[in-house]
């Protein structure tokens, strides 16, 4: 399944009467009703052993639901006191190291976020039908529900600055926006579910650069970054939503006629958070180059 992807808030937006949902900081996955399967954002079955306690779960999850109507129950798969990175390691191929038997057997926590009944390529149906068949299974004792609720007509803004800041306090990453009449389109970045989240900047100097691949073939498509405070984090980072292709052609024709040769240029970079090792920072984005910096 090939999620929708979150739209971008924006302050001038006009969300009252929009559900408003703190933001879980876990794995994003889909449960495939018709196989069974749980699968991570990039496609990979999930790394369940049958004897885990989290594939018991899967197994009463998936009992809870019917078929004929949803195909896919939408989830955030938390793990209380495991760092993201260890959660990760679920669907990645590429496990620093084997999982232990106490953390495969930890009670995981499951937010349930949608349910999608596919035709073609949309569910056309609104959120709030979709989600109030999701959570049917919300009896499940490691199920918990994400939804906070609907923003009143009016100062909803500041309900929207509370909840987000609440969420963000406790260790959250911020909040999700939805439209109640919004409907599911697969792969598709829309402006009916919006993300709000908190924001780390770092200011970095470029030490390598790499080309990308596929439809980025012949344009720079990341930057090796070092933080200039902390020269232990250092991380490979590509650009923002505001790099476009045209922006990023100029940028590589600036580096390879020598204009700009962005070895040892200053950037500044938009993360979520320092990673948990303290070496990297949580989904970097390249923003702008600072040339009032060297």
């Amino acid at each position: 399944m090939d999620f929708m992807k979150l739209g971008k808030y924006k302050e001038s937006g006009n969300y009252s009467k929009w559900i408003v949902q703190k933001k879980l900081d876990g794995v994003f996955v889909a449960l495939n009703l018709k196989d069974g399967v749980v699968y991570s954002r990039t496609q990979r079955p999930l790394f369940v052993p049958p004897e885990s306690v989290l594939f018991q779960n899967m197994l009463e999850l998936k009992s809870a639901y019917n078929k004929n109507e949803s195909d896919f129950i939408l989830f955030e798969l938390c793990l209380p006191n495991a760092s993201l990175e260890r959660l990760s390691g679920l669907v990645s191929p590429n496990r620093k190291e084997a999982w232990s038997d106490e953390e495969l057997n930890s009670q995981f926590n499951v937010g349930i976020h949608d349910s999608v009944l596919l035709d073609g390529e949309e569910d056309k149906q609104p959120y709030s039908i979709r989600y109030e068949k999701a959570s049917s299974g919300l009896y499940l004792p490691f199920v918990s529900d994400v939804n906070h609720g609907t923003l009143p007509d009016e100062d909803y803004q500041e309900t929207l600055d509370e909840v987000f800041e609440s969420n963000v306090n406790a260790g959250g990453e911020g909040i999700v926006l939805k439209d109640p009449n919004g409907t599911y389109r697969m792969g598709k970045r829309v402006n009916t579910q919006i993300k709000r989240v908190r924001e780390h900047l770092e200011d970095v100097k470029v030490e390598q650069v790499k080309y990308g691949t596929g439809k980025r073939d012949g344009q720079i498509g990341s930057l090796y970054c070092r933080s200039v405070d902390n020269p232990e984090v250092a991380f490979w980072a590509d650009f923002g939503l505001s790099w476009d292709d045209a922006k990023r052609i100029s940028l590589t024709k600036d580096y390879e006629s020598g204009r700009i040769p962005l070895i040892g240029t200053i950037w500044t970079v938009k993360g979520l958070q320092p990673s948990s090792t303290g070496k990297s920072i949580r989904l970097p984005k390249l923003m702008y180059m600072r040339f009032d910096k060297e």
